[in-house]
Parts: C-alpha cells; structure tokens; sequence
C-alpha cells in the first residue's frame, strides 16, 4: 500500500500485484470502477474509525460476488478525498451491473456507484499508475 499527502488529505493506494497475467488480457476488457462516498471521515479524508470495519465488510462482499468467481480482477483500491474506488476489469459487464444492482438494493451503509466503460488496454489503470 502506498500513501501519500495532497493539499492536506492523504491518498492511499493498494495495487494488486497478482495481476501480472491479467494486466491487458482480451478476456477483461471492460473497465468497472465502484465508487463508495464516506459517512464519515477523519480531518485527513481517510474514513472515520466506526466506518472502517463496515468498508472492510463491502470489499469483501464485493470480493466475493465479483472476483472470487473469476468475473473480475481487482486492479486497485483508492482511498481519498472522502470515498474509495474500487477499480476492477471484466469480461460480464452485463452480469456485473446485476449484481451491483442487488447489492446496492441490500447494502445499509453506503450507496455503491459504479461506471462501466471498454478498456481493453488497461488505460485507466495505466493512468493510475502515472
């Protein structure tokens, strides 16, 4: 995990570096990154401390409706700013959209935005990188 200061807030960073065999595959092309909004943060950005068991809960939901069954790959977690990004590639756009639908419909805490767009070079993960 890589943390860093801009103007006051902090920006955490996790890659998943298992991917190496994934990064630009044919199979995942279709970006998806899933948006969380903090109830409540820290002077930093970072969320509060009643709110980090919660989001560990989501990523693991999220884990395992999304990546265990090998619909996507977990690029990289970003935390800043108030909220955290989940960036994740696939190859069942369509199927992943159900699924976020249901847990957006059952999931208390937050609401989980998401965006879904062809990338089939990696583009928006190479440009985190950057």
């Amino acid at each position: 995990m890589h943390v860093s200061e801009r103007d006051g807030s902090l920006s955490s960073l996790r890659l998943n570096e298992d991917i190496h065999d994934y990064v630009c595959h044919p199979k995942y092309s279709s970006f998806l990154g899933i948006s969380i909004a903090f109830k409540k943060t820290s002077i930093t950005g970072m969320p509060a401390d009643e709110e980090k068991n919660i989001l560990a809960e989501l990523e693991a939901l999220l884990a395992e409706q999304l990546v265990d069954n090998m619909l996507c790959v977990l690029a990289a977690v970003v935390t800043e700013n108030g909220s955290r990004e989940f960036m994740m590639y696939t190859y069942a756009p369509v199927q992943c959209e159900k699924i976020l639908g249901v847990l957006n419909e059952t999931w208390m805490h937050h609401d989980i935005k998401f965006t879904m767009q062809e990338d089939s070079e990696w583009d928006v993960f190479e440009t985190l990188l950057i």
